[in-house]
């Protein structure tokens, strides 16, 4: 898999959150009026939406009995999931495709909040049906998981800025450098599948890092004990907007695919996703993505186990 450069757009800059298109467990409140004006705008857009019957009837018949879909949540960070002024709700945007999708379907997300680590396994167990943490489509991910895709985010890395670290335009420019990223996130498996590369061209290796959280790696950067960290693209374009003394954004590579994961062959995958679509066709789905200034991220079509990456 060859990984090319592709900027988000600088409308994505005025974001009020990667995983990048991974997950972290990395909490945030919203400190700036940015982030509350959109989860106040956003919020008003789900209210519209209403019932559909059809799909309704089409839900797995223990969640139509139920009325609820119990659903996996940690405080990835804004703009995906955190915490409101109140340090208590929880607002974002993945909050608010979770309770527009479960109003298309007429019943109620029942939310657990969790680690970000422990998602994944909440579905594998049935602790919860659903997961949400900016999880990214991934390979070795599907082998065990299926996922319903409602927007793309991509791999975005920011630096000391006193240090002037060269852009990242392709995955070759990290050889010889040192990298940071969250521990578990799909970015360090996509870096060890492709430790290779830099011999074949006759360069050093790049050296991996993982960090369990923000202020880690924001000091590791500050002590130059790494070059480059290693996040969720739309992010870390939000982090370089609030930090621009500390952090620095150099570039993203790839786009990946980002959903709701369901335990493998889980019925509730194909209607979630036909909800999804819905709210797409609807224009309700451009609505909330513009709420949150995320529009780049938009997807026309929202798929039930896309290609994942390797």
């Amino acid at each position: 898999m060859r990984l090319r450069f592709g900027a988000l757009a600088a409308a994505a800059l005025l974001l009020p959150p990667a995983l990048a298109a991974c997950g972290t467990d990395d909490p945030s409140s919203a400190t700036d009026k940015e982030a509350v004006a959109g989860s106040t705008t956003a919020a008003a857009v789900v209210a519209k939406v209403a019932k559909d019957d059809a799909l309704n009837a089409q839900l797995p018949a223990d969640v139509r009995s139920a009325g609820t879909i119990t659903t996996g949540i940690s405080t990835v960070g804004a703009p995906f999931t955190f915490l409101a002024p109140d340090n208590k709700t929880q607002i974002g945007i993945e909050i608010d495709l979770r309770d527009a999708v479960a109003k298309v379907l007429g019943v109620r997300a029942a939310p657990t909040t969790t680690k970000w680590d422990s998602l994944l396994v909440g579905v594998q167990t049935g602790k919860f049906r659903v997961a949400q943490g900016n999880f990214g489509v991934t390979k070795d991910r599907l082998k065990t998981y299926d996922f319903v895709t409602y927007y793309n985010d991509g791999f975005g890395f920011l630096a000391n800025p006193a240090t002037n670290q060269p852009a990242v335009t392709q995955l070759t420019d990290l050889c010889g450098r040192k990298v940071g990223t969250f521990t578990g996130t799909s970015f360090i498996g996509v870096l060890q599948s492709h430790e290779g590369d830099c011999a074949k061209l006759g360069r050093q290796p790049w050296k991996i890092s993982t960090y369990p959280d923000q202020a880690s790696f924001t000091l590791a950067l500050d002590q130059k004990r790494i070059d480059l960290y290693l996040r969720s693209a739309i992010r870390a374009q939000y982090d370089a907007k609030q930090q621009p003394a500390k952090l620095a954004f150099k570039g993203t590579l790839n786009s990946e695919h980002v959903g709701f994961v369901l335990k493998k062959g889980d019925a509730l995958g194909p209607v979630l996703q036909k909800a999804v679509q819905k709210l797409i066709d609807d224009g309700t789905y451009a609505r909330i993505l513009q709420a949150w200034g995320l529009q780049t991220g938009a997807v026309s079509t929202s798929q039930l186990n896309p290609p994942g990456l390797d």
